[in-house]
């Protein structure tokens, strides 16, 4: 099984906490190594998904911030609208008529980038 990035175990955490809204931390060490994600990265991810606001670790338990207010990580908005970025990005090779170009901000620019060092 190929190593899950960053995003995708963000996205795996979320459902799974949406769903149950409070479980042990025990319990989402099991879910985490049940989804193939090594209980050392779980851990890790763990205290992440606390500093990020996205969970509260309180007396053995983790409790989903569905409520609060936060920002998406750039590892999901990297995976978000992926297949349409990197159209985008062969759209915009295309149209490149000079030796210069500026590229701004954004993951949809990085998808740009990516695509013209592949060339």
């Amino acid at each position: 099984m190929d190593k899950l990035k960053k995003g995708e175990r963000f996205k795996i955490y979320t459902k799974y906490l949406l769903a149950e809204q409070s479980v042990t931390i025990k319990a989402f060490y099991s879910f985490a190594i049940g989804a193939g994600i090594p209980e050392i990265t779980a851990r890790r991810d763990l205290k992440l998904l606390e500093n990020l606001n996205y969970i509260t670790l309180e007396m053995g338990l983790v409790k989903y911030n569905s409520a609060i207010a936060r920002e998406t990580t750039r590892a999901e908005k990297t995976l978000e609208n992926k297949e349409e970025k990197i159209k985008i990005a062969r759209t915009a090779i295309k149209l490149i008529n000079s030796e210069e170009i500026f590229v701004g901000p954004g993951t949809t620019c990085e998808a740009f980038v990516k695509a013209l060092t592949n060339l």
